[in-house]
């Protein structure tokens, strides 16, 4: 019966249309991969809609579709999923498609955690079959850490997040080339980014046009990630720490956060432990709805100690979470989200703060090997000399100590002061990024 099941799941597949897409950027050619691909990101960031990309890139080749194997584990036609439902699947392509044993396959998996045993499935068909593998699955049952002891290195990663504003604004008709920086289109994209600032990238809350609807979809984003990635995955106890500690850390975003300094703002409202403070941290972090950002220091022992700063995971969750709009926390945020894909794309480059002192702090230190190679500091406005001078005084002490170039990326300022560039938000993220790239590369 399951593989009858299978079947009509598989037919249906190769009878539809792809749905439209928005075209997501891809960080290497993952299609060519001889190694399972594990496309992963934070839950609702188009994982699925990736994966149909990829397969119509591979439609667009020319490749036949009776090669390509799309199966959603959780298509509650095939509830309860059970132990040897994975060899069903296989049997059920084959019948439908007895040539397949001896082709080139493209096996996609969506939320394969589902289906028992996919570690060793996934291993044999790796082994056995003539296939390329790619695989999504729940952020709140398929962490990174735990793809790499099942699969003990037989998979590589495609980290997704929410569209970036170069993504977002092409998901808005707005046409993307150096032109942009220029003309009708910078007036649109900048009114685009005020939006982008305020309701994020979530592909879903792109496309929807009413304010309203989008703020309750980030809502209900907010409690599925609390409940299902952190409270049911996790066991939480005590869930007002929780609740309590996850608001603080987006409502705080570009600040330094201090588990000792937390333990001590709380103790006095609840009876809690600083390990379990530090435990549910961990549990945020894994869900990828807080990024901790460690201060750059040639000192393993001080990178560790040293409080990080914490940015979400998107600008229009944490807006829909807590009433406190801060522009300048925001911008910063949003600069942060680009330089972390930048690190997805070359898994060498790490990112981190740089402070010298109570007052010189730069918000990015990019490295390349641990090794610094640049310094960015995020200002959404640079309103007067006071600012500038502020600014521009902490990233010099950075660049000089570090040996290293230096920029302030602005909502819309272009100028120069004293030996540091001010730059724009398009003309960083058009241009000044691909420089950078070229000199990694």
């Amino acid at each position: 019966m399951k593989r009858e099941i299978f079947k009509q799941l598989i037919v249906e597949f190769w009878d539809s249309e792809l749905p439209e897409l928005v075209p997501r950027h891809k960080f290497f050619n993952i299609l060519e991969s001889k190694k399972p691909v594990a496309i992963i990101g934070p839950r609702r960031s188009g994982k699925t809609f990736f994966i149909f990309q990829l397969i119509k890139e591979l439609l667009e080749q020319k490749v036949e579709k009776e090669k390509i194997l799309y199966l959603n584990f959780e298509d509650n036609r095939l509830i309860p999923l059970e132990k040897g439902d994975e060899e069903e699947a296989l049997e059920a392509y084959y019948e439908l498609n007895p040539r397949g044993k001896k082709v080139e396959k493209y096996f996609f998996f969506d939320e394969i955690q589902n289906l028992p045993n996919w570690q060793s499935f996934i291993r044999r068909i790796q082994d056995k079959e003539k296939a390329r593998i790619f695989i999504t699955g729940s952020s709140s049952k398929m962490l990174k850490s735990e793809l790499a002891k099942e699969l003990r290195g037989r998979v590589i990663y495609h980290e997704m997040l929410p569209f970036s504003f170069l993504e977002f604004l092409e998901a808005k008709g707005v046409k993307i080339d150096k032109k942009t920086l220029y003309g009708s289109r910078r007036y649109i994209a900048l009114k685009l980014l005020d939006d982008y600032l305020e309701y994020g990238g979530y592909p879903e809350v792109v496309l929807e046009e009413n304010k309203i609807m989008k703020l309750r979809i980030l809502q209900s984003y907010f409690d599925t990630m609390l409940y299902k990635d952190i409270i049911e995955r996790y066991n939480i106890e005590n869930r007002q720490l929780l609740i309590g500690l996850l608001k603080f850390m987006l409502t705080n975003i570009g600040n330094l956060f201090s588990i000792n300094s937390y333990y001590r703002l709380v103790k006095q409202k609840m009876r809690v432990s600083k390990n379990t403070i530090n435990n549910y941290v961990n549990y945020i972090e894994d869900s990828m709805i807080i990024y901790r950002l460690p201060k750059y220091a040639k000192s393993t022992k001080e990178k560790e100690i040293t409080p990080r700063k914490i940015y979400a995971v998107d600008t229009g969750l944490r807006n829909a979470v807590t009433p406190r709009k801060n522009l300048v926390a925001l911008f910063e945020n949003f600069i942060y989200l680009h330089l972390l894909r930048l690190t997805y794309k070359y898994p060498w480059l790490k990112l981190y703060y740089w402070k010298s002192g109570k007052s010189n702090e730069v918000d990015f230190i990019l490295t390349n090997r641990e090794e610094p190679i640049y310094a960015i500091q995020a200002t959404y406005m640079i309103q007067d000399e006071m600012t500038m001078r502020r600014e521009a005084r902490a990233l010099e002490i950075a660049m000089k100590e570090l040996n290293v170039d230096g920029i302030i990326v602005t909502r819309n300022q272009k100028t120069r002061y004293e030996n540091i560039e001010v730059t724009s938000t398009l003309d960083f993220l058009i241009n000044k990024l691909k420089e950078l790239e070229e000199k990694i590369i």
